[in-house]
């Protein structure tokens, strides 16, 4: 078991370091379509903002997104193992 202060140093990098690979998503392709021949890629942001309209078909992938900003706020608290599990679901 990790000493407090150990542990709140390798979750202050450990969250910077997911906070970096969101934001690092959302300016890389994320999906790509064709559309009479032509390819377009569409980007992190694009998924990320029309995410939401795909809860109302059934699709929960974007679900991650919330339950990952929900670990991050939890890191902090007493019960951080919540933010563990909340994380490995995300």
């Amino acid at each position: 078991m990790l000493a407090p202060a150990s542990r709140n140093k390798v979750s202050r990098w450990l969250a910077g370091a997911s906070v970096v690979a969101f934001l690092v998503s959302l300016v890389l392709p994320a999906y790509q379509t064709n559309r009479y021949g032509h390819l377009h890629n569409h980007s992190g942001l694009e998924a990320f903002i029309l995410g939401p309209i795909g809860l109302f078909a059934g699709h929960i992938s974007w679900a991650a997104n919330a339950v990952l900003v929900l670990s991050l706020a939890k890191r902090t608290s007493p019960h951080y193992g919540l933010s563990f599990v909340l994380a490995l679901l995300a």
